[in-house]
């Protein structure tokens, strides 16, 4: 068909998940298209609602810098990604929570345990599983009437006794991003940085600054193709 024949004329492939209708099935259809493409190395797929999630993966990332972060990484237990949804804006905002799901799922060995379907509910759950540690990520969707979206507010937390608490806080109107660490026999450690948003044609730059394959978003898509398919 056309696309075919397009993808075979080209060797970089740019799309937006943000303007997905049901990012569930059209993130799963686009892992089989880069899965059917994978063993050409010159071609590589980019995804600029992706490129929009690198600032709070890094600082997610680097919150478990310390030893005593670092440790709590096997026994996280819950995590919950809370937003401010706008009306109209579905899309953009869940294809993100499963994007961040994913990489979190992908980069800490869980397996999916639930199937994941399309759906509006302002309240979701997926199910993973460590090994025989269960998992439980929410995606919180608060719809308030005249309040623009916001970013991502992500809260992890470890099933110790006392629980170990992490989080990453974004906030557009105050132009920062907090992020707090609460371990037991450890003072809280806070940290604010600069929020920096980047509009499409900086995004397309920054993307077109690495010509290679980018694995790890691979490996994302392809968790998020075997959520659709359990």
């Amino acid at each position: 068909d056309f696309l075919d024949q397009l993808l075979r004329l080209t060797n970089r492939v740019l799309v937006d998940s943000g303007r997905f209708e049901e990012p569930e099935v059209d993130l799963a259809a686009l892992a089989r298209q880069v899965e059917r493409f994978r063993k050409a190395d010159d071609m590589a797929f980019s995804d600029l609602n992706w490129a929009r999630l690198t600032p709070c993966r890094e600082l997610i990332a680097q919150i478990f810098d310390s030893k005593e972060a670092l440790a709590c990484l096997p026994d996280l237990a819950e995590v919950s990604i809370e937003w401010q949804q706008k009306a109209g804006e579905e899309g953009d905002r869940t294809a993100q929570a499963l994007l961040m799901t994913a990489w979190l799922a992908s980069r800490l060995g869980w397996r999916p345990a639930s199937r994941i379907t399309a759906s509006r509910d302002s309240r979701r759950g997926l199910d993973f599983r460590r090994g025989d540690r269960p998992v439980r990520v929410e995606w919180i969707a608060r719809r308030e009437a005249g309040k623009p979206s916001t970013p991502f507010k992500v809260n992890l937390k470890t099933g110790s006794k006392p629980a170990a608490s992490f989080s990453v806080n974004e906030s557009i109107e105050e132009g920062v991003v907090r992020t707090r660490a609460e371990m037991p026999g450890c003072a809280p450690l806070e940290r604010t940085a600069r929020l920096v948003a980047m509009d499409a044609v900086e995004l397309v730059n920054e993307e077109l600054k690495f010509p290679g394959r980018d694995r790890v978003y691979e490996e994302v898509l392809d968790l998020i193709a075997g959520m659709i398919q359990l």
